[in-house]
């Protein structure tokens, strides 16, 4: 303002006027209410003058800068002694062009992979402008250009210059091999037969939703999550195994309720419990199927299940989803489970739910989420009874313009569409978008199943189990194994120990049955001195 008014014109008199500086600026605004006829209150413009001053020294202008505010034909204050403001009637103004500077603009900040990465100013110069790099606060000679390749991390500055502004933008470039950080809990061993049982994969740098492969290019992901629990099912005894993680591209949708009964009203719900979805004769419980809408092209990357054993040997996972006006399947995927530990993912017992990897592609439309079909498997269903009134909240599992969960509804059965039902499934994560969204690509880590710890030692060699799988007795031979005092124990897929038995004597073999066990994945542990032997069984029911 100070720079474009005119001075000679009649509307900026002196008594409009006064003086330069912020006091005009003021003056602008507030006209004749600023000073009155020697009786104007002097408490707001002289707060109102600190403060203009104390945002100066914010800003960074020195003391003498400040003063000079305040100097010769600069107030920043009312002061005419007696006489009065007036308001403008109206604002001349100088034929004065006004050069607003190109602002450039970098982007968002970058987590780079490796060599160099090029930043551009997203401008075209005009007349009278130049532009300037900076690295931190050190300037980059001999870059002049809208355009700069950088190669190494660091905060980076572009400032355009004109003939009366300055505009700048700044963005902080990362470098790292893998874009994902990966750790794991006891630097990524376990003991299959010991302690730890498991390893646990965190990983940070991203989103909160990843793949977890075991090749570096293509391939199904084996597990989706936030963080990846690896242990006996996965890593053999005695072995490594190198995994691939990364993270899907786009936003990441996640929908529905958290847990079992999250969500639900104060009143207490029916928990009808397990239900077989395998089904046999077809119950009212079996065919319960979830019904959702997407609004735009989306991928269900996975869904968090609460899956419970029938005890069968044969446990196969069959997830579809199909076309909600013509029943057709969309999408279908089986997942075999059947040499597993369901206490793993058993809600029940205050374990995880099971993250079912899917990743389907979906178009616009309405949809349904299938289980029927899966074999040696139950999961969870709870609703209100009808004349309760009680539903769940539906309406508020959604992501707006995205996808929302619609009811369930039973798929022969003709009770419409029910809110006041819900089956265990938690946690719908949809993507937009597709492919890798890591910035490097997959990011790998090692896990051992390792034993030896000190002085123990891992030698299957001398501990044999057979039959494997085994049926009523578990037989053990020991070669080499001084058993005199000896402990064995027997632990199931979660750590618990089983059995434990005191030997005695220096045996070549002993047994176990197995009447008293359930179906599944079992590691044995003989301890004898300082010394440690483990080796698993699979028992079938």
């Amino acid at each position: 303002m100070q720079e474009i008014y005119d001075e000679s014109a009649t509307s900026y008199s002196k008594p409009k006027m006064s003086k330069k500086g912020f006091l005009h600026t003021v003056n602008i605004i507030n006209g004749s209410v600023e000073c009155h006829d020697g009786a104007w209150d002097t408490g707001k413009p002289v707060l109102r003058s600190q403060l203009y001053r104390y945002y100066m020294s914010l800003i960074g202008f020195s003391s003498t800068e400040i003063s000079n505010e305040d100097l010769g034909e600069y107030s920043t204050q009312c002061n005419l002694s007696g006489s009065k403001m007036e308001a403008y009637a109206s604002c001349d103004f100088n034929d004065v062009v006004v050069n607003n500077c190109s602002a450039p603009a970098l982007g968002d900040d970058q987590v780079v992979c490796s060599g160099s990465v090029s930043l551009d100013a997203s401008i075209a110069l005009q007349g009278g402008e130049s532009i300037a790099w900076y690295k931190g606060s050190d300037f980059i000679s001999g870059e002049t250009s809208t355009t700069i390749d950088i190669s190494e991390a660091g905060t980076y500055k572009a400032v355009v210059t004109g003939t009366d502004c300055s505009k700048e933008d700044e963005v902080i470039i990362s470098f790292s091999e893998g874009g994902l950080e990966l750790s794991a809990s006891n630097d990524g061993k376990f003991c299959g037969g010991g302690s730890p049982v498991t390893t646990t994969i965190s990983v940070t740098g991203g989103g909160g939703s990843y793949n977890l492969y075991t090749t570096l290019t293509g391939g199904e992901p084996l597990y989706s999550g936030s963080d990846f629990t690896i242990g006996a099912l996965d890593v053999g005894a005695g072995e490594s195994e190198t995994y691939y993680i990364d993270e899907p591209a786009g936003i990441v949708y996640t929908i529905g309720m958290t847990s079992r009964g999250d969500g639900a009203p104060s009143e207490s719900y029916n928990g009808n419990g397990w239900h077989d979805l395998s089904g046999g004769g077809v119950s009212q419980w079996t065919e319960y199927n979830y019904y959702f809408t997407t609004s735009t092209n989306l991928t269900l990357e996975s869904v968090d299940l609460d899956l419970g054993s029938t005890g069968s040997t044969t446990a196969i996972l069959d997830i579809k989803v199909k076309d909600a006006s013509t029943g057709n399947i969309v999408e279908s995927k089986t997942i075999d489970l059947s040499n597993t530990s369901f206490s793993l993912w058993d809600a029940a017992s205050g374990a995880s739910p099971y993250t079912a990897p899917i990743g389907f592609e979906l178009t616009p439309g309405q949809y349904f989420l299938d289980l029927e079909g899966s074999t040696g498997i139950v999961t969870w269903i709870s609703d209100y009874t009808t004349d309760s009134g009680n539903q769940w909240p539906y309406s508020s599992w959604s992501e707006s313009g995205k996808v929302q969960l619609d009811y369930c509804r039973h798929a022969t059965k003709d009770w419409g569409n029910m809110l006041n039902a819900v089956t265990g499934v938690y946690n719908w994560q949809f993507s937009e978008g597709g492919g890798s969204g890591s910035s490097c690509g997959r990011t790998a880590i090692t896990i051992s199943n390792d034993c030896t710890v000190g002085s123990e030692e891992l030698s299957l060699n001398h501990l044999k189990v057979y039959p494997n799988p085994a049926n009523e007795i578990i037989n053990i031979a020991f070669e080499g194994i001084n058993t005199d005092g000896a402990v064995i124990q027997l632990h199931n897929q979660v750590g618990q120990i089983v059995l434990s038995s005191l030997l005695n004597g220096n045996l070549t073999s002993t047994e176990i049955q197995t009447s008293e066990l359930e179906a599944g994945i079992y590691f044995i542990k003989v301890t004898s001195g300082k010394n440690t032997y483990n080796t698993n069984v699979i028992v079938t029911k």
